[in-house]
């Protein structure tokens, strides 16, 4: 029955990165994970997460104006969708648009917000649930870390610090979400982690 559905809010990587930029944050492109290391990632739940980690990287480079630097993130987005079977998800005309946006910052932020939900509801639609429960956690990890790197020193009163707090009620959500598949085994030792 409809009643016993639950949602989940998942954040979007660059919910977070909005609110440092409008604040006075500055894009420091070396948080970002090297693109070479998409090479390193073999098997499906490092290559979930790290899609979910580039993701983050991408709507970072969007939101701080980084044009270039975007476009590589999202080859990167792209390859690795490629490799989880989940580029269907991607429209031909996204990779145009970029291209297209690549010195627009608030357009490009706009297509990766899109991007991420069109892989986000590809997924959940075709019962990877398992794979989405990976790739939303990289992305928020990544998220966070970079946001930690851009908080700067601890202060009663600075509005960053207090969106960081604020991430326990995401960490609690996105716990939930991947609850509902703990029994598959990444995600289950991810829960762990």
């Amino acid at each position: 029955p409809v009643e016993d559905q639950v949602f989940y809010q998942i954040p979007t990587p660059n919910e977070l990165f909005t609110v440092i930029k409008e604040i006075g944050g500055k894009g420091k492109e070396e948080l970002m994970n090297p693109i070479a290391n998409t090479e390193k990632y073999l098997d499906t739940k490092f290559k979930a997460l790290n899609f979910g980690v580039y993701s983050a990287d991408l709507a970072y480079a969007s939101c701080y104006d980084l044009g270039t630097v975007s476009l590589e993130y999202f080859k990167a987005v792209e390859k690795m969708g490629d490799e989880l079977d989940i580029s269907a998800a991607f429209d031909e005309s996204v990779f145009k648009r970029i291209e297209e946006n690549i010195n627009n910052g608030d357009s490009l932020l706009t297509i990766t917000n899109d991007t991420y939900f069109e892989a986000y509801s590809y997924l959940e639609e075709n019962e990877r649930g398992n794979v989405l429960a990976l790739v939303v956690a990289g992305g928020w990890i990544e998220s966070m870390y970079i946001v930690l790197n851009l908080a700067g020193d601890y202060k009663d009163n600075n509005p960053i610090v207090a969106r960081i707090a604020d991430q326990k009620y995401t960490l609690d959500n996105i716990l939930a979400f991947m609850y509902k598949y703990e029994s598959d085994e990444n995600v289950k030792n991810l829960i762990a982690q």
